[in-house]
């Protein structure tokens, strides 16, 4: 069974979207695969796909990811806020067929953003367990301070967010709520500013990097964050967070 087949190729008559017509997103509807599937063997269909994008733009592959993802969720407006955000438009309503603003095109594969109509359940007793510790002890983390180079979207908004590595992404998202807001002009610019003055809370923050969501428990330093790129931060609409 193949994993679907993308493509970057640019318009000879026009490198932009900016002349192509955008269908507004649609909640995705389930298909039909072919074959029955696990859900484990289709997440690793999904994971197969998203791993060997080499063509294009790493930075929209990522955004149409955290889009599918959405899709997935049956969150139609945060899918929505992600392509307008990074100016990707759908010729199809869908993200089967999508342009970035350089004209490059992106396909996807329905079972990236869609569920199976044939899903089957997997036989407990065929399913290996996760080894567990000896010891029960949690395992000890190195922790030093590192720089990381945040982009909100929407809004295309950048800072740099000063934390130890040693901290959770629950921990990252409540730096960046803290930073990127607005400071009061009689406080003191040292003291965050209390959690009902957030404008980015963390509940609508997603976290990607290098086209993986970060879920809060994980740990940063097990994340192998680079300095150097750009860690993206999709916000959910206020009416869905």
């Amino acid at each position: 069974m193949g994993c679907g087949v993308s493509s970057q190729e640019v318009d000879d008559n026009n490198n932009s979207n900016t002349n192509r017509q955008n269908q507004p997103l649609e909640r995705s509807k389930n298909y039909r695969h072919g074959t029955n599937i696990t859900q484990a063997e289709l997440t690793n269909q999904r994971n197969e796909f998203w791993a060997t994008r080499t063509t294009g733009s790493n930075e929209m592959w990522q955004a149409i990811h955290v889009a599918a993802d959405a899709l997935l969720a049956d969150d139609l407006p945060l899918a929505t806020a992600i392509l307008e955000a990074s100016s990707i438009v759908s010729s199809t309503g869908s993200l089967e067929l999508c342009y970035d603003e350089r004209g490059h095109r992106y396909k996807v594969p329905q079972y990236c953003y869609s569920h199976p109509i044939e899903l089957r359940v997997a036989d407990p007793s065929s399913g290996s367990k996760a080894p567990s510790s000896s010891s029960g002890a949690p395992a000890e983390h190195n922790s030093n301070p590192i720089n990381l180079k945040v982009r909100l979207n929407p809004g295309d908004k950048n800072y740099v967010i000063k934390i130890m590595s040693g901290e959770l992404v629950s921990d990252l998202k409540r730096s960046i709520a803290e930073q990127s807001c607005p400071k009061p002009a009689d406080g003191d610019p040292a003291d965050p500013p209390p959690a009902s003055s957030w404008v980015h809370p963390p509940q609508r923050q997603r976290i990607m990097f290098l086209g993986r969501e970060l879920k809060d428990q994980q740990r940063l330093c097990d994340l192998h964050l680079d300095e150097k790129k750009v860690v993206q931060v999709f916000l959910r609409p206020d009416s869905v967070a």
